[in-house]
């Protein structure tokens, strides 16, 4: 049975909370990202996604100063690498999620997208 480990994405995009809007956007443009984790250390605390950016511009706030952990999304879900594919894809569907945090021992080792096992599944 393949694992998470088979098919996630390694290294991951990564910011701290202190971070600037304007500079995670710009590094998310740069790498040509969707999304961007904000660590603590290497723990994952937040996930800032295009989804939080377009909510961001219709507020007044200047993303010059406004920090990451201010807007980036606490509800993530994390996954481990031993996992298996099949269950994570029971989690997808469950959560109506798109995208999960991998994590090993509080670290951040990866991520994986509905994109990366339709890929997996098709070879």
């Amino acid at each position: 049975m393949k694992q998470v480990s088979d098919w996630m994405k390694s290294p991951v995009l990564t910011t701290d909370g202190d971070t600037s809007i304007l500079d995670a956007a710009k590094k998310m443009q740069v790498k040509k990202s969707s999304y961007i984790a904000v660590l603590n250390g290497k723990k994952p605390v937040g996930l800032l996604t295009d989804k939080e950016l377009v909510s961001f511009v219709s507020t007044d706030k200047l993303p010059s100063s406004t920090k990451v952990k201010d807007v980036s999304s606490k509800n993530f879900v994390t996954v481990s690498p031993e996992d298996s594919i099949l269950d994570v894809c029971t989690v997808f569907n469950t959560k109506n999620l798109t995208l999960m945090l991998v994590v090993k021992d509080d670290k951040l080792v990866g991520t994986l997208s509905m994109g990366d096992i339709i890929k997996g599944l098709v070879g």
